[in-house]
């Protein structure tokens, strides 16, 4: 379990290093000629290629060859620019070096989701209390810090020696890529569940005979429970989650970029400093908070929370918005948007894949991480594609409060009575190691994480579904 932590991390990290590196250098580099438009374009990049990378995950097994291949895309990418960078610092590498970000950035939005659903599966697979704990939410910590390692340190270091760097994280991550086993999957699959349902049956059948001849305490049936057994929510609920993962990333991402705007606009030269602090700061903070009240606290409680905050938040920013004493850069207006930030963290950081994770089945967990994460890219990148009409049309001021609405309408709205409760989402007892005789004479163990192991070392996974009566 430590071990896969180490290389999820390790993957995640090196990803979340590469992109955001690329965020900053470009606009910062080449302020005159890119500035806020090439900050935007390679966020639509990224975006676009993420929502795409979430539909191919939801249809498509994950295989280590194609998370490989865009690993691979970056780093000859990230290598390519280092060269273009170091031979010539004129802009007549201009054009040349900007596509190269953007073609680095589409592979790291493509391996994204891969990266992160199959961390947040294969997490929740092995230890589901572990996972609402802190390992589960220790990835998204990762990248969090990492955004703000790169945020606060990207002026004090060459851009040649921060290409380097991330292309030499990209190439360890690649080599750890090659450690992570796929997740068992056999009983999600036809032709698994036929081999496995004889032995069950037959089992079940040599049981209940020798129940009623001679009753033997230490034998055991297996059946395969029902998902409504399993106490799996149902897809209204799970509807309901996805349409407020939408609100809050529309008002969190509108925030972030009228933030951006403001700074690289008015103090370019403090922009990845002051953007750190303002934006990053409260993420990282409020990221460690859900971490540590995940499991002490809730989720339905800190999604409120959240919810209240922000919306509060948001009014305030359109009010002050509204005072020309305000503009164009005030602290009171980036204590806003930090206090915005850090509730966003708490309650949208790592809990929505958690009650995610809990909503389904084995067999559809990776169907609903992909749509999860599908659904919302795709309100990040309407917020990056209309930010600049919407504000103009409406004004600053305006589009704040309706973002305002909008989260007030995803507070009254979540209403899911079975969250506050955590002891309704059964997680499986674990049971005591009992045995009982296979057909042919061979004997079948039961282990804490609801495998049935044959002893001369075959095995096959019974998941979540298995019941012991």
């Amino acid at each position: 379990m430590l071990f896969f932590v180490r290389d999820v991390t390790v993957l995640l990290l090196a990803t979340a290093l590469v992109g955001f590196s690329m965020e900053f250098m470009v606009p910062v580099s080449y302020q005159s000629p890119i500035g806020l438009r090439g900050n935007i374009c390679f966020r639509v990049a990224f975006l676009g290629a993420a929502v795409i990378g979430a539909r191919v995950w939801t249809t498509t097994p994950r295989l280590k060859t194609h998370v490989f291949s865009m690993q691979l895309g970056c780093l000859f990418t990230f290598t390519g620019y280092m060269f273009l960078w170091t031979s010539s610092r004129n802009l007549s590498t201009y054009w040349s070096s900007f596509s190269l970000f953007i073609v680095g950035l589409l592979f790291i939005g493509l391996a994204y989701p891969f990266l992160f659903c199959s961390a947040a599966i294969h997490l929740y697979e092995s230890a589901p209390e572990a996972w609402r704990g802190t390992f589960g939410c220790l990835p998204w910590l990762m990248i969090t810090v990492a955004a703000t390692l790169v945020q606060i340190t990207i002026t004090r270091f060459p851009w040649g020696l921060w290409i380097s760097v991330c292309s030499s994280l990209a190439f360890i991550a690649n080599f750890f890529l090659s450690q992570i086993s796929e997740p068992d999957r056999q009983l999600m699959q036809k032709t698994d569940l036929s081999d496995a349902q004889p032995l069950i049956e037959s089992n079940d059948t040599e049981n209940s005979t020798k129940s009623d001849s001679n009753a033997n305490p230490s034998e055991v049936r297996f059946l395969i429970a029902d998902q409504s057994d399993f106490g799996c929510f149902s897809q209204t609920r799970f509807q309901t989650l996805i349409w407020l993962m939408v609100m809050h990333h529309i008002t969190g991402a509108s925030a972030v970029m009228y933030l951006a705007e403001l700074m690289l606009e008015f103090a370019p030269k403090l922009w990845p400093v002051d953007y750190a602090v303002a934006i990053g700061l409260p993420q990282v903070i409020g990221v460690f908070l859900a971490c540590l009240f995940a499991n002490r606290v809730p989720s339905v409680y800190l999604l409120r929370f959240s919810s209240v905050v922000m919306t509060g938040t948001s009014f305030a920013l359109g009010y002050l918005l509204k005072q020309p004493q305000m503009k164009p850069i005030n602290s009171c207006l980036i204590t806003c948007i930090a206090f915005g930030l850090l509730a966003y963290a708490i309650g949208w950081g790592p809990i929505p894949w958690l009650l995610v994770n809990q909503m389904h089945s084995t067999a559809d967990r990776r169907w609903a991480m992909g749509t999860a994460f599908f659904v919302s890219s795709i309100a990040l990148l309407i917020v990056h594609v209309t930010f600049e009409l919407l504000i103009t049309v409406l004004g600053i001021g305006n589009y704040f409060w309706i973002v305002a609405l909008i989260c007030l309408c995803s507070t009254f709205h979540f209403r899911m009575p079975r969250f506050t409760n955590r002891g309704s989402v059964k997680i499986l007892p674990r049971p005591n190691v009992k045995l009982c005789l296979h057909p042919v004479g061979q004997a079948l163990r039961v282990d804490p994480e609801s495998r049935v192991h044959l002893l001369n070392r075959k095995r096959f996974l019974l998941g979540p579904r298995l019941k012991v009566v």
